[in-house]
């Protein structure tokens, strides 16, 4: 288990955020410049890019997120926040109208340039990079020589985290396999397992246990087939513009869909909530891990192995054992506490913001600062 969620707001997000945040800074004080960060969160980006950016000098932050659709913790993170330089939107709908608000937004290079427009979702470039280091670090915390493969388990909704591991097995670091692990928003196992992808409006895209992966159209998915399709952009464009406006869906050749898992390692599984319930119990049985144990309480974590089980069912001529099996622990249960027991639904339900939430929002929000554990020595390398 490689646990990235020591940051400030328990997600795995910190870590990147933190350094675009000094970055940004640094950057705009070089060149006497301000910037209009323009944002999208399901939950888990918001609170960390304004956590990163508060107090930060020539930025103002802007952040959608879908109203009622995060946990109390959640928004009690972004919403008790009164620093003058952070500014929450709610949207009705769900995440993936958030997101489309600034897509748009981003490809209106004029409008943006004029209104010095920034992002800090993982379609920001910068944040995907810093996000491959956690991949290498897990690969070397996790191995004890380079002629070692392992296979990296990841809970999937806007693709950016296991984008970042493409872009480290593509830089050659030696990893067997990728396995999304998706939520009942499947759009991206549909994909993986047909060759078909189908985004859903909002109409469809189901409120889960899990609310982080509440997504239908993940941004950084175009990187991963822009790949896939040898880099041919104008089909790439021709299939996510064209075919996905007149048809709702596109799908690639058998030639292609081969190449997914053959030439780049990813396989996918999808949960119920019945299943990351399962999950949980079944690891309580059968390796004594405690319930209570934050990365088997997080429902995206229960996502995660949950599909690892299943890619493990299915492993077929993989021998066990062979190659080391690493879960990404993308954030701590709290941030989705109230979704523990609910079940999926399709309409978004309403809330009256952070209950209990004064001025401060110290009465419900608890900032845990925790420092990530030191690597500890290990022999030189073969």
């Amino acid at each position: 288990m490689v646990a990235l969620s020591n940051g400030p707001t328990l997600a795995f997000k910190d870590m990147a955020m933190q350094l675009l945040g000094q970055l940004f800074e640094y950057e705009l004080g070089r060149r006497g410049e301000t910037l209009n960060i323009l944002g999208a969160t399901s939950g888990d980006t918001g609170s960390a890019a304004e956590y990163a950016m508060r107090g930060k000098a020539g930025m103002q932050v802007f952040m959608l997120s879908p109203h009622g659709r995060m946990s109390p913790f959640q928004q009690a993170q972004m919403f008790s926040l009164q620093d003058p330089n952070i500014h929450n939107i709610a949207v009705e709908g769900v995440f993936d109208d958030c997101q489309d608000i600034v897509k748009a937004v981003s490809n209106d290079l004029a409008f943006k340039r004029g209104h010095r427009i920034g992002t800090v979702n993982s379609i920001n470039w910068a944040r995907l990079l810093a996000q491959v280091v956690y991949y290498f670090a897990g690969y070397f915390q996790a191995t004890k020589s380079d002629a070692e493969r392992v296979s990296f388990t990841v809970p999937s909704g806007n693709f950016g985290n296991v984008c970042a591991g493409h872009v480290a097995r593509m830089m050659g670091l030696p990893i067997e396999q990728l396995v999304v692990a998706t939520n009942e928003n499947d759009v991206l196992d549909e994909f993986f397992r047909t060759g078909v992808y189908r985004p859903r409006g909002a109409a469809h895209t189901l409120e889960t246990s899990s609310p982080s992966m509440d997504i239908s159209k993940a941004s950084n998915f175009e990187r991963f087939v822009f790949d896939l399709l040898d880099r041919d952009g104008e089909r790439v464009n021709r299939l996510f513009g064209e075919d996905l406006a007149t048809r709702g869906f596109f799908e690639i050749t058998a030639e292609e869909r081969a190449r997914i898992a053959g030439r780049y390692g990813f396989v996918s599984g999808r949960s119920t909530h019945e299943d990351r319930i399962a999950t949980i119990r079944q690891s309580h049985a059968q390796y004594g891990v405690d319930h209570r144990h934050p990365h088997r309480r997080r429902p995206e974590g229960r996502a995660r192995a949950a599909a690892a089980r299943r890619d493990d069912a299915g492993a077929g001529d993989r021998a066990a054992g062979q190659v080391r099996r690493v879960h990404r622990g993308s954030a701590r249960p709290g941030a989705a506490a109230s979704r523990r027991a609910g079940r999926p639904r399709i309409a978004p339900q309403a809330r009256d913001g952070a209950a209990g939430l004064g001025r401060s929002g110290q009465a419900v929000h608890r900032r845990a600062c925790l420092k990530p554990s030191p690597c500890r020595p290990r022999p030189a390398r073969r």
